[in-house]
């Protein structure tokens, strides 16, 4: 805000942002209420960066969601790759030796010449780098005045104290003037009809959702898919919920809408690559989903949405796990159940297996 608005306050526009934080600050909270809600956001555009922030929209490979990126890992990687560039085009004699080039510490790998690879400088990228220097504070001094004794004080400050004690203002010592107003106010509409005043209470929404028997977007669920001669049980995550003759997306469907295969209801979600801890008990979620076909100028998407019916997907209840960052954690047992229970749902010894949905692999 300072950066943007400097030192002129009290201006429209500086009112206008002003009102667009508090809302930011409100879902901000929400989402550190409630991690499973926060599905993170891309930095794809470069507009307000400053100093460090600067990177090349050319090297974005992979995961670029915000507070996903391992640093030490990417950067580890990140050397690798540049070594295999170098030997493909220019033979092993130009491998870098990484530990003994950048050996010290101070070195910025960002602009290593001195200038933003892959950007132009601009006059504010130095603004958070350079060191500011303490405002001289000018030395304290005591105006000149007559001189009077601890005593005349505690004196005086006595002589105070009773002045208080004997005065007749007609409030009781103790008692604020808040407490003389009523607790009631009548209502401005009628004349009779008082209203009491209650304080305003904050929903929070992780008790709102344990309470209700929904399925919510972003919620966790299994499904069986076939891959050749294999059947597995498959990890989704939801993003919405299509209801037949209704254009607009729904957020959350009743468990009884859910499971009726008459619903009428499909659900767009992602499959969702787990890799097993090492415990042996838990899968969890690397935050990276699994492309079901190449993507295609017409239809990007595709590659990554899958639509079913309701009827065929089946909560999971996973955990929230946090070796580095928040993620899901399924616990093994809850998918070998999952698995089996869906297996048995589809009466695989009658004719209604070939109700089986069905995805070719063209998309």
């Amino acid at each position: 805000m300072y950066i943007k608005h400097q030192a002129n306050f009290l201006t429209n526009p500086l009112y206008a942002d002003s009102q667009l934080i508090v809302p930011c600050i409100m879902i901000n909270a929400n989402f550190q209420r409630n991690p499973d809600l926060d599905r993170g956001h891309r930095k794809l555009k470069l507009s307000g960066a400053l100093g460090i922030d600067h990177i090349n929209p050319a090297s974005w490979l992979g995961d670029v969601v915000v507070g996903n990126v391992d640093i030490a890992k990417e950067y580890k990687q990140g050397k690798q790759d540049a070594n295999d560039v170098l030997r493909k085009h220019f033979g092993a004699d130009y491998v870098v030796k990484w530990d003994e080039l950048f050996v010290d510490s101070d070195w910025d790998h960002l602009r290593p010449v001195g200038e933003y690879i892959g950007t132009s400088f601009s006059p504010g990228d130095d603004r958070s780098e350079m060191e500011n220097e303490r405002v001289p504070i000018p030395p304290l001094v005591n105006p000149d005045g007559p001189s009077v004794s601890t005593d005349e004080i505690n004196q005086a400050l006595l002589n105070t104290a009773g002045e208080s004690e004997s005065d007749d203002s007609g409030v009781d010592l103790g008692l604020d003037l808040d407490n003389y107003f009523s607790d009631i106010v009548d209502d401005p509409h009628t004349e009779d009809q008082p209203e009491m005043l209650k304080p305003q209470q904050e929903n929070n929404l992780e008790n709102t959702a344990k309470e209700e028997d929904t399925v919510k977007i972003n919620d966790l669920a299994g499904f069986l898919v076939r891959t050749k001669e294999d059947v597995c049980l498959c990890t989704l995550l939801i993003k919405e919920f299509k209801k037949d003759n209704q254009s607009t997306p729904l957020s959350a469907i009743d468990v009884e809408e859910q499971e009726n295969p008459n619903s009428g209801i499909t659900v767009v979600d992602q499959l969702m690559e787990i890799t097993q801890e090492r415990e042996e008990t838990k899968w969890q979620w690397n935050k990276k989903f699994l492309k079901l076909v190449e993507a295609t100028a017409q239809a990007k998407n595709k590659q990554l949405l899958l639509e079913l019916p309701s009827s065929q997907i089946y909560p999971l209840a996973p955990e929230i796990s946090d070796p580095d960052s928040s993620t899901w954690a399924i616990d093994f047992a809850q998918l070998a159940e999952t698995t089996e229970f869906t297996w048995t749902m589809l009466d695989p010894e009658s004719d209604d297996i070939s109700l089986f949905a069905m995805q070719p692999l063209n998309g």
